[in-house]
């Protein structure tokens, strides 16, 4: 039996799974590539393959519970999709905002529509074999979220004001050249280290050629400002860091992009937010919600809250025996549990 056979036979062993469901689900995961299984989406998911949405983000969470799939609580920036952080538990996430460091904004860490949770196969079920760092695409593609859908105008824009991408492998010096425009600015970026750096262009033309050395440090590029005369440019770029490096030369104007994302908005398909996780029964009965720390403070914009009273339950537990009014209560919790988890809720 192979690993990815056992935890489907641990997934059918929960009584909440329908074994035909499990089956169903079991025979398409087999059949996903890789980059279907990076960062699956429940809810696209469950509308490419004919899942009611809380059947297939139950379907996960018990898969996650019986080691077929790891979950993830993915930060992403609004205005381009990037995933600017992507964390294994929610004891780790942002407490107010996250950087993102292509559009340079700070987004506010809201469970409701800014943290995004993904499903990626288990490594020990089956080993993803994508390299981010392939081609600018791939790297794009890998650091974005697949939910995220790009406007054409916006497309379009990106394409022309890519100029290059480079990997620089950790302890290695990479140079390249390039030829800025007078008065614009151009950024270095990398979406794996989240760090950027501006590049202003005087106006005035000095024909004598400039190397810029650029160092990447654990904690981020240095310099994160220079200002560079037109001309040819060689830029010098010395990773000091222990890993590898994607980096990203862009022409950039702030005021253009505004505009696009004002005019021609790229939008989200619907997907599993950290609400609705949090809100989701079978995740509080199987996850404990991941013993959260103390002092940790989520952030979320609207929340219903339902109190309920079993009226007279104290003197039941006189008039009608222990026993009795003890079954009574439980089966009380069962009927709010069961209206609960059918308006998911939790």
């Amino acid at each position: 039996m192979n690993k990815l056979d056992q935890k489907m036979k641990a997934l059918m062993s929960y009584p909440e799974v329908s074994n035909d469901r499990a089956t169903k689900f079991g025979r398409i995961v087999a059949n996903l590539n890789d980059w279907e299984l990076l960062r699956i989406n429940p809810l696209n998911f469950a509308r490419k393959y004919d899942f009611k949405p809380s059947e297939a983000v139950d379907l996960f969470i018990h898969s996650a519970r019986a080691g077929l799939f790891d979950f993830s609580w993915n930060m992403i920036c609004p205005s381009c999709g990037g995933v600017e952080h992507s964390h294994d538990s929610l004891n780790e996430l942002e407490e107010k905002t996250f950087h993102c460091s292509m559009c340079n904004v700070d987004v506010p860490s809201n469970l409701d529509d800014q943290v995004e949770v993904s499903f990626t196969i288990n490594p020990n079920v089956g080993k993803i074999n994508i390299d981010p760092y392939r081609d600018h695409d791939s790297y794009i593609r890998y650091y974005s979220s697949a939910n995220f859908q790009r406007s054409r105008e916006l497309t379009d824009y990106i394409a022309s004001v890519f100029r290059k991408f480079i990997v620089v492998g950790p302890g290695e010096t990479r140079e390249f050249g390039f030829d800025p425009e007078p008065g614009k600015m151009y950024r270095i970026v990398s979406q794996d280290f989240h760090s950027h750096i501006f590049i202003h262009t005087e106006d005035h033309h000095d024909f004598q050629e400039q190397t810029l050395t650029i160092n990447i440090l654990p904690k981020g590029f240095r310099p994160h400002e220079v200002t560079i005369h037109p001309g040819r440019v060689t830029l010098s770029l010395h990773n000091l860091r222990k890993r590898k490096t994607g980096i990203i030369l862009v022409l950039t104007d702030f005021r253009v992009v505004h505009k696009i994302l004002e005019e021609y908005p790229s939008r989200m398909a619907p997907f599993l937010t950290g609400k609705m996780l949090l809100n989701t029964q079978s995740f509080r009965d199987l996850f404990r919600i991941q013993n959260l720390i103390p002092n940790l403070r989520l952030h979320v914009r609207s929340l219903t809250i339902l109190f309920t009273d079993l009226k007279g339950s104290t003197a039941l537990y006189d008039r009608a025996g222990d026993v009795f009014a003890y079954n009574l209560i439980q089966e009380h919790f069962k009927v709010l549990i069961d209206a609960v988890r059918k308006n998911s809720g939790a």
